[in-house]
């Protein structure tokens, strides 16, 4: 079987101050890793604005659906996602890990 790619992913949920140029006042950053074996490492990274708690976590879903589809179909292999989401708006951490692929 071959390696499996490991995305090591830190996402942050935080409150900002609105602007006149983004009024939104939520922000998502997101930070990134793929190993072994992935282009030297492979960073990678994101960064948005939402009006509200529940769009920024469907917007980090979205990014995080098309990134493990991206490296599924570019390397053809098995796709281990660990994931700490850091939402300072709620004051919570969580951290989970999917396997996508055989």
């Amino acid at each position: 079987m071959a390696d499996r790619i490991i995305l090591k992913v830190e996402a942050i949920i935080a409150k900002r101050e609105p602007t006149e140029l983004n009024p939104c006042p939520i922000s998502l950053w997101v930070n990134g890793k793929a190993y072994p074996k992935v282009s030297s490492g492979s960073h990678f990274g994101y960064g948005a604005s939402f009006n509200t708690i529940e769009e920024a976590e469907e917007g980090l879903k979205e990014y995080l659906d098309d990134l493990v589809d991206w490296f599924r179909k570019s390397y053809l292999r098995p796709i281990r996602l660990r994931l700490t989401l850091r939402n300072e708006v709620k004051g919570v951490e969580l951290k989970e890990a999917k396997t996508f692929g055989a």
